[in-house]
């Protein structure tokens, strides 16, 4: 269902149209927002959250940690919207019965980068989304800042969500492309290929109760023209801002 809801900053990765989402607390023509989210999966010493131990060595010590965070910023101007949302995952392990000389410690790197353009035809009832996801990951000993192994790829997706004004429902439907990426062999061994699959998410909100579910965008200027005559004057905007 969230594909249909999907708004703000938390929408740009889920479906590209929600960019073009304006919420109901929205008063002006330019709007932007900014979110910042970070999970610790584990970051303690002496845990094992991929139950690395040992079961003839129970006394030994194992690291483990996963780290996972995100950031996303979305620009709007009247109907149209801009959204980048990239979110970034590292899980490492080390064990704590190296061989003296031998680093056993791993870490792999995952990161996606969304960027997209919406826009709301139809006084924001119909809203049409695009652009680029990226998606990259690399491989490499926790002890160092080198990594072993890295690859990208680029693929694209797109979303459609429908909100009338006078309806208690929103339908909507996200498209991602298939993304395929060649890792290189380490040490002379052949290449290998990354694929992402496509996907194909849709969903559907509907609200019970008489709350207007998806209500215009009403800003300043939009309220003054309504109860005017003809284009408003910079005076009768500020009057509709007051």
């Amino acid at each position: 269902a969230f594909v249909a809801l999907a708004d703000g900053t938390q929408g740009v990765a889920i479906n590209p149209a929600s960019s073009a989402v304006r919420q109901p607390y929205s008063f002006t023509s330019w709007d932007y927002g900014f979110g910042v989210d970070v999970a610790v999966g584990a970051w303690l010493p002496k845990n094992d959250i991929y139950n690395q131990q040992d079961a003839d060595t129970p006394k030994t010590s194992s690291k483990s940690t996963a780290l996972f965070g995100s950031v996303a910023l979305l620009v709007n101007y009247e109907q149209l919207g801009l959204g980048i949302s990239a979110e970034a995952q590292r899980n490492s392990a080390t064990a704590g019965n190296q061989p003296q000389g031998i680093d056993t410690s791993f870490a792999a790197n995952f990161g996606l980068v969304h960027a997209n353009l919406a826009y709301g035809f139809m006084n924001g009832q119909l809203l049409l989304g695009a652009g680029p996801r990226l998606v990259g990951m690399s491989f490499d000993r926790s002890s160092g800042s080198s990594g072993l192994l890295s690859t990208a790829g680029v693929g694209y997706e797109a979303g459609v969500i429908v909100k009338p004004i006078t309806g208690q429902y929103r339908a909507a439907v996200a498209i991602k492309s298939p993304i395929d990426a060649t890792l290189p062999g380490a040490d002379g061994a052949a290449d290998s290929s990354v694929h992402v699959p496509w996907e194909v998410a849709l969903g559907l909100a509907y609200q019970f109760g008489a709350r207007p579910f998806n209500p215009p965008l009403r800003n300043a200027k939009r309220l003054a023209r309504r109860y005017g005559r003809g284009e408003p004057t910079k005076a009768q905007i500020k009057r509709a801002e007051d």
